[in-house]
């Protein structure tokens, strides 16, 4: 009798614990990791956002999608990321244009705009109408077999010096470094020398006086420490830096995924650009009350050297170079460069609603 039972019971085990591990193997196998490659370290504006969409990919997929970040170029540096993206290297990654300016010629555009609007919400609205209704974006986009994910920006525009910088007419003569051509070709037109140095080599490059400011956003200086050997910082918060930072998956991965899974990323993504919001809103605070303590000499570009940096020549003789070179590379660049004016008129009167 006692055997009797103690097999009954030993089967009814059994069966349990067989039923336990058919469970567990079918939620693992319903489990799927994503790798993402960021050049960012896991921390500032870009680092605390890279933060937010990971969680939010959790979240949205109810935690069947992981997301492995491998941190601070470990895996790919920056200009790298787009190459390992297509050869499958990592799933998703970072996705700056101003790096791959023939492969995203058309994306070039972003950078000829100085000014934008001043909320992230009316960044993020402008960005999503681009993509989704400019041609010549999707194209490239689709050229390059990446799927948009999650977009998001930096603060903007500040020049750290090592020489005194307070206006306008302080440009004149003084070596500084940007990321694009574009912004080159806007600091030559200023009056500066444009120089181009690797960003990595910046530090160095004021340090050595190889270089005697760096024109870039405000929380990108902080961050990388660059306001530790330039202390003359010059913010121009009324000019953004335009270029949206794309966090793209490979697209034959997008298009194996479920398409409950492809919805939940996509929500995922949407809903950590509401998120960023507060980020943004409070990193430059943050950032000025950090240089301030570190004794940095802090000036706000006044309206008046606003309206000359907008105004200068300059930006209408890159428009023209850049319409013409997208021309040759069979682009309608006029037809670009209108449809992103009319989408930013609208997102900068977005502000004020």
């Amino acid at each position: 009798m006692i055997n009797g039972k103690l097999k009954r019971f030993t089967s009814i085990a059994l069966a349990g614990a067989a039923f336990f591990l058919f469970t567990v193997a079918s939620v693992n196998a319903k489990q799927i990791t994503l790798t993402l490659a960021d050049s960012t370290a896991p921390v500032g504006l870009r680092g605390n956002g890279v933060k937010i969409l990971v969680e939010e990919i959790e979240k949205h997929t109810n935690g069947n999608v992981k997301v492995k970040v491998h941190w601070g170029g470990s895996l790919l540096k920056a200009k790298e990321i787009l190459r390992g993206i297509q050869d499958g290297i990592v799933d998703i990654g970072y996705i700056n244009s101003n790096y791959y300016p023939k492969q995203m010629r058309a994306f070039g555009a972003f950078a000829l705009f100085p000014q934008g609007p001043k909320k992230f919400s009316n960044m993020s609205w402008f960005y999503a109408k681009s993509f989704n209704e400019i041609p010549a974006l999707k194209a490239e986009l689709d050229a390059l077999k990446i799927h948009p994910i999650h977009t998001n920006t930096v603060l903007p525009v500040s020049v750290v010096s090592t020489k005194p910088f307070t206006k306008f007419e302080d440009f004149k003569g003084k070596k500084i470094r940007a990321a694009s051509r574009w912004w080159l070709g806007q600091l030559k037109g200023a009056g500066a020398i444009p120089v181009s140095v690797p960003w990595g080599d910046c530090y160095m490059a004021l340090q050595t006086g190889a270089i005697d400011g760096v024109y870039t956003n405000r929380d990108g200086e902080h961050r990388t420490k660059l306001d530790e050997v330039a202390k003359n910082i010059f913010t121009m918060k009324e000019m953004w830096i335009g270029v949206p930072f794309i966090y793209a998956i490979n697209a034959d991965k997008w298009n194996s995924l479920p398409k409950e899974i492809q919805t939940q990323l996509t929500a995922a993504g949407k809903s950590a650009a509401v998120r960023f919001e507060k980020l943004y809103n409070d990193e430059w605070a943050k950032t000025e009350a950090a240089q301030k303590e570190m004794g940095a000499i802090i000036t706000a570009a006044s309206p008046a050297d606003i309206e000359k940096w907008v105004n200068m020549p300059a930006i209408k003789e890159l428009k023209e170079e850049w319409v013409k070179e997208a021309n040759e590379a069979g682009i309608n660049g006029e037809e670009v460069l209108k449809q992103l004016q009319g989408f930013l008129h609208d997102a900068m009167e977005r502000d004020n609603q």
